[in-house]
């Protein structure tokens, strides 16, 4: 068999495998009511950064965007936010993948990879305040100082999620890497990695 081929399918496989992941992930949350609107604490982000983490950075962005975008597809009160979802956590796996795929000769560092997951996570935490500002100024018509306190209480779920996913994802995602090397797998999950 071809082995483009087969890579190509391993590449599909996984991010189909990732993204149910991810999607499963988010449903174990805790959701924190923001007035109007509603954010959540959950475990999503530890895949969504450990995705980036592993996989080359289209890969790593699509896992985590298709798993999100689903889980707010069926989620009561996200449904209005799966194309910013889709978005924003496409790009926080795709920065953290695309940080560590420029120092792939230290892809098993726990500070390249802490700075690779913490690059992801700014991103997306940039992008998510600057939603949550327009949506609640735009849609729902806030009055400044009220849409300044939505966003610092969106910050504060945002800075939870940031460090349970640094806690967990970073750990697993080096863990993952020995344990798969050994395998032979690596040159398929290495960031530097593409289809031959």
């Amino acid at each position: 068999m071809n082995p483009k081929h087969n890579n190509y399918a391993f590449y599909i496989c996984a991010s189909g495998i990732m993204s149910a992941l991810i999607f499963v992930a988010t449903y174990m949350r805790v959701d924190v009511p923001l007035g109007p609107s509603v954010s959540m604490v959950s475990f999503g982000n530890v895949l969504c950064i450990l995705s980036g983490l592993l996989f080359p950075p289209l890969m790593a962005g699509l896992s985590s965007g298709i798993g999100s975008f689903v889980f707010d597809l069926v989620a009561p009160g996200y449904l209005l936010s799966a194309p910013f979802t889709f978005f924003s956590k496409f790009i926080m796996a795709f920065i953290c993948s695309k940080f560590l795929s420029k120092r792939a000769n230290m892809n098993s560092s726990r500070k390249i990879n802490f700075l690779a997951a913490l690059s992801g996570i700014l991103v997306f935490t940039i992008l998510r305040i600057i939603k949550i500002f327009l949506h609640n100024y735009l849609v729902l018509r806030l009055e400044l100082p009220i849409n300044i306190i939505m966003v610092v209480k969106s910050i504060a779920t945002s800075l939870i999620n940031s460090v349970i996913a640094l806690l967990f994802a970073i750990p697993l995602a080096l863990i993952l890497k020995k344990s798969l090397s050994k395998i032979g797998y690596d040159s398929l999950l290495n960031t530097r990695a593409k289809p031959k």
